[in-house]
């Protein structure tokens, strides 16, 4: 069965099947004879991971002592396996780290490294007798440990217990966040990476009592997860070159892998520090509390269902303030906001003048920071924090620090439109759709990691604003020129979009749905061009919140600031401001009551 909390099962019944499930297949990984050996000690690593959360689950039951024994017990066996795997990784992560540089580090630079690795590697498997008897050991103490927790005292485990086992460990993670944004200690990151590693866990054992939020909240954690593991197997490397680096090697190519090493590092704490500001904000036992809720409610079919809300209650959910306008610019098509979460600004852009513009609420400033020769159509924000351009005549480019590099010149069968709006998916492809060229409808394209570009809508009016739902299940697409958002099953594995069907539409909805976002609650937020408004719509497609702006052509909407409450609206139409047109073509700025959620960030190859 799955690494899930059945619903049909008891908390003691489920906490058993779910420990013994993962032994038997760590087990049954070092007992198999076929395939990768080294993979197979990978997949019971984890097994051993996934087990060790789940005794965090049951140890105010189970006592301080059997679950001293058992945590102990697999964290031994993990190291007895660790090292040709840890040395697997060490290759990794040398790898990613030339891909993060690109074309700043010439092929081949440092491939003396490279070598060294992999001879690192190969040597730990060199005494065969050894490396047996460690798996030997590691089998044995995991047989018997199958065998005690059949015995584990179970029987009086209830969702306190479990509750008492997710707040220790969102407690221990939120300390290490706290440490990690005053120290820039490796072993800070490494502790924390731990603590992150288990609640992602536990957040996948617990899936079931809200799929939709818990499966976002897991989501979050798996990518705090990576990032935090990429950087520790930065610092394990470093560490690696400096001690224990055996063949020759010119001090400049050193110095240079070295800097590089701590540019990326840097460059991952960010993003990390980034991540945990989002997922521990809330105080240990406001987070408990808020999961116990999502049980009683799972387990509370029988209860009466709850009363219809009252005016005033539904008047406080739709609480918003007054628009603020933040950037009075008069773009001509202000368009494609997005809150930059390693900078803390949002940037935007001016399509028909090639203009990126940024907003930095700290100052409360906001400026032109690159204008083109050409227009551009939309923007996605980079893992490394550069930005990726998408402009006229099919070209992308990426931006940072003032230099602009063109990673495609230009699509031939797009020399006579442009890109009008992107988004990165969450694996880090880009969907970028297009204006319709002369005799040809628009298309919508789906850029993957290694720049290669599929069409997988041909049949457009106007390519518009996308989004996920937190689940990762739907994928929003809005078409101006038909006057729709549409819906589409999404496969988050292969990027595959299927199912089309329509979610809003019609004459009944005011303007033309432009650019969009979507909330924590699974709800879309629709900009809509000539409405001077935007629509909060219910996954259902109900709508639920209006809030109105003093402009008419609402252009795009997304989330942003530090708790991703503040809903920033770019506009059009500043050539023609006038009385009944206050504001137009600036950024403008609302506060509501629902959090947004970062958008994702792509991880096209430099």
């Amino acid at each position: 069965m799955a690494f899930l909390l059945e619903r049909t099962e008891s908390i003691p019944e489920g906490m058993r099947r779910i420990a013994t499930e993962q032994l038997d297949l760590a087990i049954s990984e070092l007992e198999s004879q076929q395939g990768d050996a080294d993979e197979h000690v990978h997949e019971a690593r984890k097994a051993l991971k996934r087990l060790r959360a789940v005794l965090w689950l049951v140890r105010a039951v189970v006592g301080d002592g059997i679950f001293r024994l058992e945590n102990g017990c697999c964290r031994d066996a993990a190291r007895r396996l660790s090292g040709t795997r840890d040395a697997t990784a060490l290759l990794e992560a040398l790898e990613a780290l030339v891909a993060y540089a690109g074309r700043r580090v010439r092929r081949g630079r440092f491939a003396t490294v490279s070598r060294w690795l992999e001879e690192r590697r190969d040597g730990l498997g060199t005494d065969a007798a050894l490396v047996a008897g460690e798996r030997q050991r590691a089998l044995d103490d995991l047989r018997w440990a199958r065998r005690r927790a059949e015995e584990w005292p179970l029987a009086q485990c209830t969702w306190d217990a479990v509750e008492a086992g997710v707040r220790q460990v969102y407690a221990r993670g939120r300390g290490g966040y706290e440490r990690a944004l005053s120290e820039d200690d490796e072993a800070v990151f490494h502790e924390w990476r731990k603590w992150a590693k288990y609640l992602w866990y536990q957040t996948q054992v617990l899936a079931g009592i809200w799929p939709a939020m818990m499966s976002a909240l897991a989501a979050q954690l798996d990518e705090l997860g990576d990032t935090l593991g990429q950087e520790h197997d930065l610092s394990v490397l470093r560490h690696a070159v400096q001690t224990e680096l055996s063949r020759p090697i010119r001090a400049t190519t050193l110095q240079a892998l070295l800097e590089l090493t701590a540019e990326r590092q840097a460059n991952l704490r960010l993003q990390a520090r980034h991540l945990g500001r989002r997922l521990y904000v809330e105080r240990p036992r406001d987070f408990a509390a808020r999961l116990r809720g999502y049980w009683r409610a799972w387990h509370g079919d029988a209860a009466p269902a709850p009363a219809p809300a009252s005016p005033r209650a539904r008047r406080a959910a739709a609480a918003h303030s007054a628009p603020e306008l933040v950037a009075d610019c008069a773009c001509e098509t202000g368009e494609g906001p997005l809150w930059h979460p390693l900078e803390n600004r949002l940037y935007w852009i001016d399509i028909p003048r090639g203009l990126l513009c940024r907003y930095e609420p700290a100052s409360d400033r906001h400026e032109q920071c690159l204008q083109l020769d050409r227009p551009i159509g939309g923007f996605a924000i980079q893992a490394d924090g550069s930005l990726l351009l998408f402009l006229a005549r099919g070209g992308v480019a990426a931006w940072r620090d003032g230099r602009l590099d063109h990673l495609v010149e230009e699509l031939e069968a797009e020399r006579e439109t442009r890109f009008n709006d992107v988004i990165a998916d969450p694996t880090g492809r880009v969907f970028c759709g297009t204006m319709p060229a002369p005799g040809r409808a628009a298309r919508l394209y789906r850029m993957d990691p290694d720049r290669t570009l599929t069409v997988v809508l041909d049949d457009v009016g106007v390519a518009n604003g996308m989004g996920f739902s937190p689940d990762r299940r739907t994928f929003y697409f809005t078409d101006s020129g038909r006057s729709v958002i549409e819906r589409f099953d999404y496969d988050e594995r292969t990027g595959a979009i299927t199912g089309r069907r329509a979610f809003v539409g019609g004459a009944a909805h005011p303007g033309v749905p432009d650019g969009m976002t979507v909330d924590e609650e699974g709800c879309v937020w629709s900009a809509r061009w000539g409405g001077a408004c935007v629509i909060r719509y219910s996954p259902a497609g109900e709508e639920l919140q209006r809030i109105e702006l003093p402009t008419s052509k609402v252009s795009s909407v997304t989330f942003g600031g530090d708790d991703y409450r503040d809903l920033y609206l770019t506009t059009a139409g500043g050539q023609e401001q006038g009385a009944k047109e206050t504001g137009a073509g600036g950024l403008f700025r609302v506060r509501v009551a629902v959090r947004g959620v970062p958008e994702f960030l792509s991880r096209i190859a430099p």
